[in-house]
């Protein structure tokens, strides 16, 4: 099933201008180099030169969380944390979450007072996987985005080595669906995770996972029966199925799923229509 979900990931990948090799990939591209973010330049965090050094540079800085923050700074670590749509966690090198905003804990269905660790936010094998990124960006001291799906959410990861009351730990910063045309310096490590977790999506079979993709883009059922060169009996009867499965009849409603899980994004180009399809 993860490799079925990665081919209909592809197809919408493979088709934009510009993103050919992207999403549908199960092996990373990995740029490793240096990459400066300090606690001065994280206000600029979001524009591509904040995080280019020059050749000598080999380490990041780690950026300092929340008691260190003053100022201006603080007012951006506060919006960011308390008020921003992203997901952000702070954890330790070895896996433990220190601190988890209410964006994140919405997301991976936490309580307020729940205790949680990278094993507790994504499931096997998909946590080992993440244990092992966060590593590495802790000990290389390096910058890292990440792409993944997990409990069926489409997730793009931002890492950076930080410090948090006095020790050493990861920022995770989080942000839903795919990041197209996100300008990264070519010295930011960038993954492709090999492990999704599909959620609820795992129940449908690759033909239902074409058709929800083909629903995300908008297409009727007759539209679809000639992408796909298939009776429209036939593509009702998997439009059914899927429906059945995620216990969502609505159109829209299987749209969004769609749209969130990455198997389309909001610039996907439709597909060629065939002139005919069998009744």
């Amino acid at each position: 099933m993860q490799q079925a979900f990665a081919r209909a990931q592809a197809v919408s990948s493979q088709s934009r201008s510009g993103h050919a090799g992207g999403q549908g990939q199960s092996e990373h591209r990995d740029h490793r180099g240096a990459t400066g973010v300090s606690a001065d330049s994280l206000q600029a965090e979001s524009s591509p030169s904040a995080i280019r050094t020059s050749e000598a540079e080999t380490k990041l800085s780690p950026v300092p969380i929340a008691s260190s923050f003053k100022g201006d700074l603080k007012v951006v670590w506060d919006a960011l944390f308390d008020h921003a749509e992203s997901v952000v966690l702070v954890t330790r090198p070895a896996g433990d979450v220190l601190a988890v905003n209410e964006r994140g804990r919405a997301v991976f269905g936490l309580a307020d007072s729940e205790d949680v660790s990278l094993r507790v936010l994504f499931a096997p094998p998909l946590a080992t996987e993440v244990e092992s990124i966060v590593r590495d960006v802790d000990r290389e001291q390096s910058a890292s985005s990440v792409q993944l799906v997990t409990r069926g959410n489409w997730l793009t990861l931002a890492l950076r080595p930080c410090d948090y009351q006095g020790e050493p730990a990861v920022l995770l910063v989080g942000t839903r669906g795919h990041a197209e045309g996100e300008a990264l310096s070519d010295e930011v490590r960038r993954i492709r995770a090999r492990n999704d977790d599909l959620g609820e999506l795992a129940a449908l079979t690759p033909r239902e996972l074409e058709i929800l993709r083909l629903i995300g883009l908008g297409l009727s059922t007759n539209d679809i029966a000639k992408v796909l060169f298939r009776s429209v009996k036939t593509v009702e009867g998997h439009r059914v199925s899927l429906g059945s499965k995620l216990k969502i009849s609505n159109r829209v409603e299987l749209a969004r799923i769609a749209l969130r899980c990455g198997l389309i994004t909001l610039d996907t180009p439709l597909p060629v229509i065939a002139d005919e399809v069998e009744a």
